[in-house]
């Protein structure tokens, strides 16, 4: 349920305390964009099946990046998953866990809003060019950027505003 809480903290607080928008459009920057192989479970994009970091849990952020930016690309992302991955999901896993409620519906907004904003020819064109770029991304450019490393740690702020 965190990315919900994390949108719900986007919306509380917005410009006076942009830490938490921050947060969540690097992560879902990261997940759309980054060239991080599969650790935990994998994302296959395109005809050739390139596995990518897919966010699980975490998925709904992209469709909340979506609703903050309107960056089609987001929606383009919701849509490839939506069509691709989650029925297959679907059919092996057990729907008792809440959590596909809190997943599914951000990113069927995103593509909802999406297609009624840019069409469903553009959201078709760039899902297309989305799915060109992580197959371009070779296995030695995401080993080369695990090997970088984190950058060091520093400070993104204090959260202010909950004292009594």
């Amino acid at each position: 349920m965190t990315p919900q809480f994390l949108y719900d903290a986007v919306l509380l607080f917005g410009d006076s305390d942009p830490i938490f928008l921050d947060i969540l459009l690097g992560m879902a920057h990261r997940y759309v964009w980054g060239p991080e192989p599969a650790f935990y479970e994998t994302l296959l994009v395109g005809p050739k099946r390139v596995g990518k970091q897919y966010p699980y849990m975490n998925a709904a952020l992209i469709g909340y990046a979506y609703q903050l930016t309107e960056d089609p690309y987001y929606a383009a992302y919701c849509r490839y998953h939506l069509r691709e991955h989650f029925p297959k999901k679907a059919e092996e896993t057990s729907f008792t866990c809440v959590c596909w409620g809190s997943i599914i519906p951000p990113m069927m907004e995103a593509v909802r809003r999406a297609e009624a904003k840019y069409g469903t020819e553009t959201l078709d064109r760039l899902e297309q060019e989305w799915i060109q770029r992580v197959e371009e991304v070779t296995r030695e450019q995401a080993e080369e950027h695990i090997a970088r490393g984190n950058p060091p740690r520093r400070s993104l702020g204090v959260i202010t505003g909950y004292e009594p």
